[in-house]
C-alpha cells in the first residue's frame, strides 16, 4: 500500500492483518512505518484476505486489502533420511509427496523409481539390500517430475562364530 500525509510518509504507521483465511498468518513488521513493506509467512494453502491500515499521527486512516490464494508446491521426502546397515542386511526406504508446510498430498506419484550408487541394491519397493561395505551411497526416489534422496553407509558384516 502506498500512503502520503502532510506530516511525511514517514509519520504513517502501518497495521496489517488477515481478516479471513484456514490459518494464522505472521506478519513479522507489523504496526510501524517500517511495515510498509513487510512479508508474509503462511502457514496452509488456501484463500486469504490481507489488510492494511495506514493511520497517521491525528488519528485519520485508510484501508486496503489484497486477496491472496497460497497453492501447494509438491516436494517428495524419502525416509529414513540417513541411516547404517551391516553387509547382507536390508533398509526399507519410504517415499511421500507432501506440501510446503509437510502435509500429505491425497494422491502420490506412481510409479515411483528407486536407484542407489553403490553399496547393494533397491528393489521397486524402496528396500534396499546391502552387500558391500562403504559409503556414504545416495538412495534416489522419483515419481513423476518429483525426486529426493538419502543416504546408507554399508558396514562389514559381523563373521559367524
Amino acid at each position: 500500500m502506498a500512503a502520503t500525509d502532510d506530516a511525511g510518509e514517514a509519520a504513517l504507521t502501518y497495521t496489517w492483518a488477515a481478516t479471513s483465511g484456514p490459518a494464522p498468518v505472521v506478519f513479522p513488521v507489523n504496526g510501524t512505518n517500517a511495515a510498509k513493506n513487510t512479508s508474509v509467512t503462511f502457514t496452509e494453502t488456501g484463500d486469504y484476505l490481507l489488510t492494511v491500515t495506514a493511520l497517521d499521527a491525528g488519528g485519520l486512516s485508510a484501508s486496503s486489502s489484497v486477496n491472496v490464494r497460497v497453492l501447494a508446491t509438491g516436494t517428495y521426502v524419502v525416509t529414513p533420511t540417513g541411516t547404517t546397515v551391516q553387509v547382507g542386511a536390508t533398509q526399507h526406504f519410504n517415499v511421500g509427496l507432501s506440501d510446503q508446510f509437510g502435509q500429505p498430498f491425497a494422491s502420490q506419484p506412481s510409479p515411483v523409481n528407486w536407484s542407489t550408487s553403490g553399496g547393494g541394491g533397491i528393489n521397486s519397493s524402496g528396500l534396499f539390500s546391502a552387500t558391500s561395505a562403504g559409503g556414504p551411497f545416495t538412495i534416489t526416489a522419483t515419481g513423476g517430475s518429483y525426486s529426493d534422496t538419502a543416504s546408507v553407509s554399508v558396514t562389514p558384516g559381523t563373521a559367524a562364530v
